[in-house]
Parts: structure tokens; sequence; C-alpha cells
């Protein structure tokens, strides 16, 4: 290994995106954020391997879902624990879960799950991310994340001032999550008047998730050129304003500490072209899929000679 140098954090001139949010980047394949600045010490071409090979591993498996969805994203997270000791990459991507047997062989030199005609290399990607991992001290594991039962509270409040509360209850039968009731996996509403506001909860969300029209907004003046929402926190919730058709995707949380893909959508459609009514659809998302962590101690840690919690005595 080279003699320690600090990793560059990221630069002045990086936006920031709301609390503990310092940086993202999506497009139709990665949902990219960053949540911490802390430097590591040791080789930066280190971890552009480990992340190159999570990545490839992730684009391989996340092809081969029995359907596709258009939310579907390879998920990156980068966060730090409460003490700073360490940082915690995160990579999911939906596809096959792995099998329990197949947990250790996966990081044994040249062994690979993937069929011999699709890959012509030598099983090395997962054995090497492993290698360096211990090189800094670090931990890698792996778990498979699946559908989780939930019932979602669906507030929807109409401009002459009707309210109308939906209760969806969402169980998993043969590892898909599917709405009570009709076993689908969406569910519409539609009113011959026009949408004031969404609000969404469960017990299994951080925040109320609420989206306001745009026309209900003063902050917003008369501009109606860009149709594009825009998100803020204000307490409990999660505001989300939209002027036209929308759709919406649960942000991602972490949930002890882990990376949780989003498990819903939203479509909002005023009535205007060819609808007849102003709907909403409710959709649910299949998450099943693979999560690797990789925790690496920070200079901060290693200088201070603080001992990363995962390898603290349990009280």
């Amino acid at each position: 290994m080279h003699e320690p140098s600090a990793i560059p954090s990221m630069g002045d001139n990086d936006y920031k995106l709301g609390s503990g949010l310092l940086w993202k980047f999506q497009d139709d394949q990665f949902n990219i954020q960053v949540m911490t600045q802390q430097a590591l010490l040791g080789n930066s071409n280190h971890v552009r391997l480990i992340l190159e090979n999570l990545l490839k591993n992730a684009q391989h498996f996340s092809r081969k879902v029995p359907f596709k969805q258009k939310t579907d994203r390879i998920l990156l997270t980068l966060t730090e624990s409460s003490e700073s000791e360490f940082v915690d990459f995160q990579v999911y991507n939906r596809g096959p879960l792995i099998l329990e047997d197949n947990r250790q062989k996966l990081f044994q030199l040249g062994y690979s799950t993937r069929k011999t005609k699709e890959h012509h290399g030598k099983g090395l990607g997962l054995f090497f991310v492993n290698e360096i991992v211990k090189g800094y001290e670090g931990l890698l594991t792996l778990d498979n994340v699946q559908n989780q039962s939930d019932s979602y509270s669906i507030r929807i409040a109409l401009k002459g001032g009707a309210v109308e509360t939906n209760i969806v209850n969402v169980e998993v039968v043969d590892q898909r999550a599917v709405i009570i009731g009709d076993q689908g996996t969406s569910i519409r509403w539609q009113y011959s008047e026009a949408i004031e506001s969404v609000e969404i909860s469960s017990n299994s969300m951080q925040k109320t998730a609420r989206f306001i029209s745009m026309e209900n907004d003063s902050s917003e003046g008369d501009s109606t050129e860009d149709d594009s929402a825009e998100d803020r926190s204000a307490g409990s919730e999660k505001i989300s304003v939209y002027k036209k058709s929308e759709s919406y995707l649960q942000s991602q949380q972490l949930v002890n500490n882990q990376l949780t893909p989003p498990c819903w959508s939203l479509d909002i459609q005023p009535k205007r072209g060819g609808n007849k009514t102003h709907n909403v659809t409710f959709n649910i998302l299949d998450i099943t899929g693979v999560r690797f962590s990789i925790k690496l101690p920070t200079a901060q840690a290693r200088v201070e000679g603080i001992e990363p919690s995962w390898n603290k005595p349990e009280d």
C-alpha cells in the first residue's frame, strides 16, 4: 500500500441540498447521495477500485430482475457514524437475492455467481474488494433486501374543501409486495374537483410526505414556466410543490444506519387534455435486491486511536 495520504473531500463549491445531504447525482441508472466530508487515510485509487467493482456488480445483477420498473436505480450513499469513527459506503441494486450458502463464497478467490457463458473474468472483483477493505481494517458486509408489509395513510384534500383519507394495506405474497384486496401494485382515485394536496404516511416512514399544488404556494409567485417540483423539509414533513402532472418517488431512507430504497411512487394528474378527471395514483414498488456496506475508519479515528464501533466489545 502507498504511504497514507488524505483522500480529497468535496470542494467548497459543492452545493447543499437539505439536512445531512451535501451532494447528489441522479440519471436513468444511478442515484448517488453524499452525506459526509470525512477524510480517509490511504490511497484514493483503492476506494475507486472498491466502488468500481461494486457498481459493476450492481449493474450486472440489476439486469437479472424478472420485470423492470421505471423507478429502478442503483443506489449509492456515503454516510458517517454518529461518532465520526468510520464512513459507510452502501450500494444497493434490485436483482436476485444471494443464497445463504453463497454469502461467504462470494469473497473467495475465483468464485463467481455469474454463468460462464456471460462472464469471462476470474471471479476477482469481490475478492479484491474484500482484501482492500481488510487492509484498511474496515468491514465489508452484505444483506438481502426484501419487500415488507406496511399500512399507508393517504390523505387527499380537494380545492372545494373536501378531505378524503384512504388506508392502503400492503402484504407480501410470493416475495411480491401487493395491495390487499385486489392483489395489484397500483390504486387510483379520481375526482371532479382539483386536488389541493396529498399527504402520505406510514409506520415505516421517517417523515410524512406532503405534495402541494403550486397554485396554493404564494412563495412561488407567478412563475409557471418550470414544470419541476420543489422539495423542502419542515419538521416531520417532507414537502414537494408541484405545478402540472408530476410523478414522485419516495425518498430513500437510512433506517438503523441501513440504506432503504423507495417503496412507493405517486402520480398526480390534473384534469386537462385527455384526462376527464383529476387523478391520484399510488404505486407499490418491488425492492427485492442486495445491499453491500463498506465501512472504513476515518482519518480522525486513526489519528486519535479510536476503535471503530463494530470492533468494540459488547457491554
